[in-house]
C-alpha cells in the first residue's frame, strides 16, 4: 500500500500550476476557516451570553495577532536555518596553482580576483587566464588583464 503523506497532499492542493486543484483547495481552506470562526463565535457567545460587537473585535484581534506571531516565528526559523546553511569560511587558503584560471570579475572593488591571479602567477604555473565580466565591470577586467600581462612577462 503506497499512501501519500499529508505534506504531499497539501503541496498538490496548493500548487498554482494545477489551477483546478488550486481553486478547489483555496475554497476548501476558506470554508474550513469560516466554519472554525463561526464555531468559535458560537462557543464564546454561549459562554459569555448574548451577541456583542466587542466579541467579534476580540476574536479578530486575537487571530490577527496569532497569525502575525506564527508568520514571525516561521520567518525567524527560515532565516536562521538559511544563514547556518550558507555560512562560508572567513578565509580560504590558496595552496594550489593550476595552469588555467577562470575568474568571474566582481563589481566590488575589494574582490579576490587580483589575489587569485597573483597567487597563480607567483607559483609560475599560470598559462591561461579567462576573465568573465559584464559590461559593468569591463574596466576592472581590463585592469586585471593588464596586471596579469605585465606580471607574466
Amino acid at each position: 500500500m503506497n499512501r501519500r503523506s499529508w505534506k504531499e497532499i497539501f503541496a498538490s492542493i496548493n500548487d498554482p500550476e494545477v489551477p483546478a486543484l488550486f481553486l478547489i483547495g483555496t475554497m476548501v481552506f476558506a470554508i474550513l476557516g469560516n466554519a472554525l470562526y463561526d464555531l468559535l463565535v458560537e462557543l464564546l457567545q454561549d459562554l459569555l451570553g448574548g451577541e456583542s460587537a466587542l466579541l467579534y473585535a476580540v476574536i479578530t484581534v486575537f487571530f490577527a495577532a496569532l497569525l502575525f506571531a506564527i508568520t514571525l516565528m516561521l520567518w525567524l526559523w527560515f532565516n536562521l536555518r538559511w544563514r547556518q546553511r550558507n555560512r562560508l569560511a572567513d578565509a580560504v587558503k590558496l595552496d594550489r596553482a593550476y595552469p588555467g584560471l577562470i575568474v568571474f570579475v566582481s563589481a566590488r572593488q575589494s574582490g579576490a580576483e587580483s589575489a587569485a591571479i597573483a597567487h597563480h602567477l607567483k607559483v609560475g604555473k599560470l598559462r591561461r587566464l579567462w576573465l568573465i565580466a559584464t559590461n559593468e565591470v569591463e574596466k576592472k577586467a581590463a585592469q586585471l588583464r593588464d596586471i596579469a600581462r605585465v606580471s607574466h612577462y
